[in-house]
């Protein structure tokens, strides 16, 4: 970073500090009609709440200003630290059990807190810095895709988050049966489980392609569960429950979760013992076939198929990408290739393949990320038999480039 923006950074730290304690010291005069911080132990308040925010506010990137991609996303980013900051002064008053601070005053703090910021960064925005923004390089990582939950996985750690309640509800009042208000705090416990896990993609099963995303995803979920238990407690003066049960059942979930994850990668890589093809013997035995004429040879330049493809993957591919036609129109002469030769997949399984009968095919299309492919050698070879002497294959793949944005974007650098 260069002075200037040094420079920028210092000045958005040092107002976005003055704008938040500003705001706590409105939220007091609005609670006890003066400035003066009363009881003192709200000065210790103060104190944590500025240094949970200076943590929060680094982690966010909050004061680097050339990391910024747009209004939308500085938006989100003051949203976001509000929001992180508010969970972890809930968590700590929890924890600690000061439940005497007033919870509009907490609260309060951090919705004055976001709004200001949002409401000068728009007048700034609209003013001068709609012109200052520079355009964001598109990337090729993807977007959003649905979910491919496991059942198996999903399935195992409900019966795990099971075990753990009714083992420390037995621990703490000696019977498994859970008190009347504990049923409730359980079905409190199931909605925030089930929405951390689909959040975090916890059993997602293109998340789980390895053992370190896989407890990654179990973090963020237990993290997520952590905090909003923590702001329910306080906010809705839930202190009658016990500390440990609620947060004892969420380490002992964590620590069931790394087992379950590393039996679960154990038996996944049994599975995949059977090793891909590398050597010169295994790949002759897939070349070795009869030499065939060039799909093309037969074809003048006046010559056009009975049903070319070209129309029907224009309306095929218009729901999935419609970039990805104009790539493959461009690239292949689609006028020349008929419908009956062509096949389009989306998936990453070989059995696929291997059900196309051999040298039937002049064009193939797979949607699915050839990275999830387990034995890529073995894919190609096995497609190299079913396709025609000069076809094509299309192929979507992320590469070392775009994972390596993605992870920048996804996590603080010194992280990534």
């Amino acid at each position: 970073m260069n002075n200037k923006q040094s420079h920028i950074s210092f000045k958005l730290f040092a107002f976005d500090f003055l704008l938040l304690n500003a705001s706590f010291m409105a939220m007091n005069y609005f609670k006890r009609g003066t400035f003066i911080l009363q009881p003192f132990f709200y000065v210790k308040l103060l104190i944590i709440i500025n240094f949970i925010w200076l943590t929060a506010s680094f982690l966010m990137k909050k004061f680097h200003p050339d990391s910024y991609k747009g209004y939308q996303d500085v938006i989100m980013r003051l949203a976001k630290t509000s929001i992180i900051t508010g969970y972890l002064v809930s968590f700590m008053v929890v924890i600690m059990g000061l439940f005497a601070f007033s919870r509009l005053h907490i609260f309060g703090t951090f919705c004055l807190l976001f709004i200001g910021e949002a409401a000068i960064f728009t007048i700034y925005y609209l003013s001068i810095g709609r012109q200052a923004q520079i355009p964001v390089e598109k990337t090729d990582v993807d977007g959003y895709q649905k979910q491919r939950i496991s059942s198996r996985l999903l399935i195992a750690d409900f019966i795990l988050f099971n075990v753990g309640f009714f083992a420390l509800n037995y621990y703490k009042q000696g019977t498994v049966v859970p008190a009347q208000n504990y049923e409730k705090l359980l079905l409190i416990f199931y909605g925030l489980w089930v929405i951390s896990s689909l959040m975090t993609r916890k059993f997602d099963k293109d998340t789980a392609r390895n053992c370190w995303n896989a407890l990654a995803s179990c973090i963020k979920s237990i993290l997520l569960m952590t905090s909003v238990m923590a702001v329910l407690v306080f906010a809705l003066r839930l202190h009658y429950y016990s500390r440990f049960h609620i947060f004892g059942t969420l380490v002992i979930l964590f620590i069931f979760e790394i087992f379950l994850y590393l039996f679960y990668f154990a038996v996944k890589k049994e599975k995949a013992s059977q090793k891909d093809i590398e050597s010169i013997e295994e790949i002759k035995k897939y070349l070795k076939q009869e030499d065939l004429d060039h799909d093309s040879k037969h074809l003048s330049p006046d010559d056009i198929p009975d049903d070319p493809v070209r129309k029907k993957l224009e309306t095929a591919l218009e729901f999935f990408n419609p970039w990805l036609f104009n790539f493959v129109d461009k690239a292949i002469d689609l006028s020349k290739i008929n419908k009956d030769n062509t096949k389009i997949v989306s998936s990453e399984q070989i059995i696929n393949v291997k059900t196309i009968d051999d040298h039937s095919l002049s064009l193939f299309i797979n949607l699915h990320q050839l990275n999830d492919i387990r034995r890529l050698n073995e894919y190609f070879l096995e497609l190299h038999r079913k396709l025609k002497n000069g076809s094509y294959f299309v192929g979507r793949a992320k590469t070392l480039v775009a994972y390596r944005r993605y992870v920048l974007k996804k996590y603080p650098k010194f992280t990534a």
